[in-house]
């Protein structure tokens, strides 16, 4: 009889938890029709920020700063990964735009 949950039961449900708050995330912030390029740039995002907020937590009861630190590299980078989101958004409208314009040139 085992006690304990076996690895893959326990990455199934990291997995399962990392999914969950992905799919709040996207609720949040209405990012459900993105394409799978963005949406894995959008989990990225979201699985730093939820890495970043579980040590800040935990570093609120620790006497060592480093956590402190790595709040910040991972809010920074998830901050990275959200500009080239945007970027990506801000073409794919361009681009949208030039074929409007093409589209009401030829009529």
């Amino acid at each position: 009889m085992a006690w304990g949950k076996s690895p893959e039961e326990k990455e199934k449900e990291r997995q399962q938890k990392q999914q969950e708050e992905l799919n709040e995330f996207m609720d949040k912030y209405h990012l459900n029709d993105l394409d799978e390029r963005d949406l894995s740039a959008l989990r990225s995002i979201a699985v730093n920020l939820t890495y970043a907020k579980m040590v800040g937590y935990k570093s609120l009861t620790s006497p060592v700063k480093a956590p402190e630190e790595i709040i910040k590299i991972d809010t920074l980078n998830a901050l990275f990964e959200q500009n080239w989101l945007i970027i990506r958004q801000l073409s794919r409208i361009n681009k949208n735009i030039e074929e409007l314009v093409k589209t009401l040139g030829e009529k």
